[in-house]
C-alpha cells in the first residue's frame, strides 16, 4: 500500500493473490473521520493475480470536491480484500475461498 503524490490522499494498492484466489474480485477502501474512498474490481477486469488498484484522480474534474476525500497527514484505516467465484455456483458442494487484510496509514 503506497501513497500517490498529489493534493489529495489517495492510495495504490499493488499485490499478487495467492493460486486459490487467482482471477477472484478484489476490493479496497479506506477511511479518515467522515471521508472514505471505496474502490472494486470484477474478476474479469482483474485477470489474473498480479493486481494494481489506484483511486483515480478526480481533482482534475470541475465538479469534484476535494473535501470528499481523507486530506494527506490525517490517519485513517485501509482494508483490501479478495473474494473467489464459488465453484459450483448451481448449489451442491462448492467451495468459496476469500482473504482479507487491513491496516493504517499515517
Amino acid at each position: 500500500v503506497t501513497l500517490v503524490p498529489g493534493a489529495t490522499f489517495r492510495l495504490q494498492f499493488a499485490f499478487t493473490l495467492p493460486p486459490d484466489l487467482s482471477g477472484s474480485a478484489v476490493f479496497a477502501s479506506y477511511v479518515a473521520t467522515g471521508q472514505s474512498a471505496f474502490l472494486d474490481a470484477s474478476a474479469a477486469w482483474v485477470g489474473g493475480s498480479t493486481v494494481t488498484l489506484t483511486m483515480p484522480d478526480f481533482s482534475v474534474s470541475a465538479d469534484f470536491d476535494p473535501a470528499t476525500l481523507p486530506v494527506p497527514g490525517v490517519s485513517r484505516s485501509w482494508n483490501l480484500g479478495a473474494q473467489s467465484p464459488p465453484v459450483n455456483p448451481c448449489g451442491g458442494v462448492g467451495r468459496l475461498v476469500s482473504a482479507s487484510r487491513s491496516g493504517f496509514f499515517p
